[in-house]
């Protein structure tokens, strides 16, 4: 037997404790049953609302405000991409291929805003139930 073998010599009777543990840790909350806190969410049929917030209608306005210059950023986008796609096409490949970057850009970006309320509202409900 090498030296390092001999180093790890397992405590006598440990095994047995570790197993006992591991038991009482798995069956207390079946013989104790669960604490109260454990089994009542506070959150039981809440939803969200904005009835009754403060400034909830200018929250709403400054996310219709920012999803109306994120598209019209989308849209600036693909009209300089295109021009840009098609003036340099054949003059510099380079900057064709950074048109149609900006043009593709342009969509990407224009379907995840129109997609975001969809998804959140998905999502949201999909997490609460």
């Amino acid at each position: 037997m090498s030296v390092e073998m001999k180093s790890r010599r397992q405590i006598p009777g440990a095994t047995g404790v570790r197993r006992l543990v591991l038991a009482v840790a798995v069956l207390a909350p079946w013989l104790f049953g669960a604490p109260a806190a454990a089994q009542d969410s506070p959150l039981d049929g809440a939803s969200p609302s904005g009835s009754g917030m403060p400034g909830r209608d200018l929250i709403r306005d400054v996310l219709s405000w920012g999803m109306y210059v994120g598209l019209g950023a989308c849209g600036a986008a693909i009209l300089y991409g295109g021009a840009t796609w098609a003036g340099f096409g054949s003059a510099s490949a380079g900057r064709a291929v950074h048109g149609k970057t900006y043009v593709i850009a342009g969509l990407i970006g224009a379907a995840v805003i129109g997609v975001a309320p969809t998804a959140v509202k998905m999502l949201f409900r999909a997490g609460s139930s």
